[in-house]
């Protein structure tokens, strides 16, 4: 197993795509895929984590379908409950 780990590095450290192409079983029998070992050998820096993170808290809460309250985003359920707490409020005076 450690001989294919070794010739899997030696082949990215090539600049050919072919090469990559043809090892592609290899990569598989890994597990891996070549972003998550260029993620691996080049770690990301606080600045783009932060990002990262950013985006998709952003996604999570504002872009993302949920069932179970009638596929609407998140925010969106909150602001409709917030507007018919303030309508009952209102009507109860």
């Amino acid at each position: 197993m450690w001989r294919l780990i070794r010739s899997f590095f030696k082949l990215l450290k090539k600049d050919s795509a072919t090469a990559l192409s043809q090892q592609f079983p290899l990569r598989l029998m890994l597990g891996t895929s070549w972003l998550s070992l260029h993620q691996r050998l080049n770690p990301p820096t606080k600045e783009s984590l932060e990002l990262a993170t950013l985006e998709w808290v952003s996604w999570f809460n504002h872009h993302r379908l949920l069932e179970p309250i009638g596929y609407i985003p998140p925010t969106e359920a909150e602001d409709n409950y917030y507007r018919q707490l303030a309508s009952q409020a209102v009507t109860s005076f």
